[in-house]
């Protein structure tokens, strides 16, 4: 079977050729409206071809969490400055200069800190020193009751902290 060409005319095909720009086109922009600032144009934060139209008055005056299933759409709003974020809103992480040490008391956070320290010592002396202290540690909290989460914490930077003593004490 041979095949034929077929004439098409050419409206037909750039009609359809719009058509198809105009969904792949919308995948990538939000249209808003609304919110006494007219029409604009934003970026989406990924393709989709949901949410494409919309209306700034759904968003303006309302908490972050009465949206919080749109808040991929909030999010490309903020970074076009169609809506303005709350105060106090980060926009990231906060830098490692930024985070709180963990409180001292904490069991497991001193756990921690004590499997961090057998992991980055270079001999066995160093090794003995931290093993000592944890141990202490673990004795002056014994029968203390934590948190379930907590708990499993512990216990992963136990294993951690045996594991570095381990590698630390084969030649």
């Amino acid at each position: 079977m041979a095949w034929r060409y077929v004439r098409v005319p050419l409206a037909v095909v750039i009609g359809f050729g719009v058509l198809f720009g105009g969904c792949l086109l919308s995948g990538f922009l939000h249209i808003h409206h609304g919110g006494g600032g007219g029409i604009g144009v934003c970026l989406k934060t990924r393709w989709n071809v949901r949410d494409t139209f919309v209306d700034l008055d759904d968003y303006v005056g309302k908490s972050i969490l009465e949206n919080i299933d749109k808040a991929h759409i909030m999010k490309a709003m903020f970074s076009c400055g169609a809506l303005t974020p709350p105060p106090g809103l980060r926009e990231s992480a906060p830098k490692a200069d930024e985070v709180r040490e963990p409180v001292r008391d904490d069991p497991t956070a001193k756990m921690e800190r004590f499997a961090d320290e057998m992991c980055a010592c270079p001999d066995a002396e160093c090794a003995a020193n931290v093993m000592d202290r944890a141990v202490k540690a673990s004795e002056a909290n014994a029968g203390k009751e934590v948190s379930a989460s907590a708990a499993d914490r512990y216990e992963r930077s136990q294993k951690r902290l045996i594991a570095c003593m381990e590698r630390i004490a084969k030649p």
